[in-house]
């Protein structure tokens, strides 16, 4: 089993009572209600962040298509304007 460590967190009472009745509804405890809620909000945070590098990624990528594409075409254009004719 992971280790854990105890920490204090100050809620807002009603937000502490919707998570006690919600733990209450789903049969687990208040800690493993907490544990699970800030689980899916890293995956979530870890995931757009991955997004975000893949866009980026996915952008320099069709700058550098781009890129290619005009350099190819000129080239293709100076081959045709100096082929014999």
């Amino acid at each position: 089993m992971a280790k854990t460590a105890k920490i204090a967190v100050s809620l807002p009472k009603e937000l502490l009572q919707q998570c006690d009745q919600m733990a209450q509804e789903l049969r687990k405890t208040r800690s493993a209600l907490i544990q699970t809620a800030i689980s899916a909000m890293v995956e979530e945070h870890q995931q757009k962040k991955a997004l975000s590098t893949a866009k980026e990624i996915y952008a320099q990528i069709a700058d550098s298509d781009l890129k290619l594409n005009e350099a190819f075409l000129s080239i293709s254009a100076e081959t045709r304007d100096t082929s014999p004719k």
